[in-house]
């Protein structure tokens, strides 16, 4: 089984790389230049930073006797954040579909509830919270950083009401392993020894003008006892455009059986397209233990993006008061301010 086990994945391998040999690369270059500052007497590490990275995507659709089709898509991020070279990322996505209806197999990739249906220019408020500040963000920390689509999965999409819905599941998230049958009374009677997590979602635009977000994300964590249970990450996001308008809602909540967590987060954001190149926009974003007995996060951005065909130039400032402080144990608020530019060329 061992072997044949191998022998299945050194195909799979030799298959995407065989898909990526063909397919058309694309990518682009992104610089990112951060200029935070503490607001607070507490320091939260804020500074001047400065960040590149490569993103290569790469995509290959053929067709296959009685309407079948095949396809693979990706991207290669490459960057060295750490300064040790172990921060390169690779996300992809094999699918094999009939229809409206397609199976789907990857890491880090499909139709996924961490995506977002606001009309965001840039970054969300989240990720500008956390380049200002070392601290996390405790909207980031929830939003999807364990969902199935980050490991290694195996997916059940059907293509409808103008989107797509997914049924998604990782056996294993602590490494990227196949299924494994052993358990552990320990980590909760039967569960994998790394967890396994499934996702519900539907993401799409059912009537013009309106997009949709709904699903949700059960994780079975590798450290969740008996008591602790399983843990539920619940999205909801509305967006509309009219016009030049756009303007959308979002809430996020996470829970765990024994209300040992219970989050709330939630977040609007506005754009307006001034012209074909200028887009302005405004985020802003309340983080809340409703367990009562720590901070709310609240954070907002202005933000300005300007396309100048294959460049794009982004501006972003962020304000954020008790940055992580729903998830922490310390009473002290921290705030935090900072400007964030982006150049982006696409090659």
């Amino acid at each position: 089984m061992k072997n044949k086990l191998m022998l299945t994945t050194a195909l799979s391998a030799s298959m995407l790389i065989a898909a990526v040999a063909q397919s058309e690369i694309t990518g682009n270059v992104t610089n990112t230049f951060t200029l935070g500052s503490d607001k607070a007497a507490t320091s939260s590490g804020s500074a001047t930073k400065f960040g590149n990275e490569i993103n290569l995507t790469y995509g290959k659709k053929i067709d296959l006797p009685n309407g079948m089709y095949a396809s693979v898509s990706g991207k290669i991020e490459l960057d060295n954040s750490s300064g040790n070279g172990a921060d390169n990322d690779n996300e992809y996505e094999v699918q094999i579909g009939v229809g409206n209806f397609y199976i789907g197999a990857g890491s880090d990739s499909g139709n996924n509830i961490s995506g977002s249906v606001l009309p965001i220019i840039g970054y969300n408020v989240g990720s500008l919270a956390e380049q200002v500040g070392v601290t996390a963000s405790a909207q980031n920390d929830f939003m999807g950083a364990d969902e199935a689509n980050e490991f290694q999965h195996i997916s059940a999409n059907f293509k409808a009401a103008g989107g797509t819905f997914s049924l998604v599941y990782a056996p294993n998230q602590t490494s990227n392993a196949n299924d494994v049958s052993a358990t552990s009374a320990t980590a909760g009677h039967g569960e994998h020894l790394g967890g396994s997590v499934t996702s519900a979602l539907y993401q799409g635009s059912p009537m013009p003008g309106l997009k949709v977000m709904i699903g949700r994300n059960t994780e079975q964590n590798a450290n969740n006892t008996l008591a602790v249970g399983e843990t539920d990450t619940d999205r909801l996001g509305l967006a509309y455009n009219f016009g030049q308008f756009s303007i959308g809602a979002e809430r996020t909540t996470q829970e765990t059986s024994n209300k040992s967590i219970d989050l709330e987060a939630d977040r609007f954001a506005i754009s307006f397209a001034a012209s074909k190149e200028l887009t302005l926009g405004a985020q802003y974003q309340v983080v809340e233990d409703k367990l009562g007995g720590k901070h709310d996060e609240k954070s907002y951005s202005l933000d300005l993006g300007y396309n100048l065909g294959g460049l794009t130039f982004l501006a972003q400032y962020v304000n954020v008061e008790g940055l992580g402080a729903a998830t922490a144990t310390s009473s002290t608020i921290v705030e935090n301010e900072g400007i964030v530019f982006t150049t982006r060329m696409n090659f």
